[in-house]
């Protein structure tokens, strides 16, 4: 099954990872502008999801493929 997942947009800190060839991404935001999901420069952290509007708390996952499912 595959799962939802929330349209994101305003992708920022990209950079290649040379272990692994890959590209890391350490923030993106919701289309439709409700949603923050972040992480900290750094290998193996979790994705932190919070309300755009201050309210205050998060979410942590594991992935940003999981973090998008959960606000979906």
């Amino acid at each position: 099954m595959i799962a939802k997942l929330a349209p994101i947009v305003g992708a920022g800190g990209r950079a290649p990872n040379l272990r692994s060839n890959r590209v890391e991404q350490w923030h993106a935001d919701t289309l439709d502008g409700l949603w923050s999901i972040d992480r900290l420069e750094d290998a193996a952290t979790t994705w932190e999801v919070t309300h755009v509007s201050g309210f205050p708390g998060g979410s942590c996952y594991g992935s940003m493929r999981r973090a998008r499912a959960a606000i979906a």
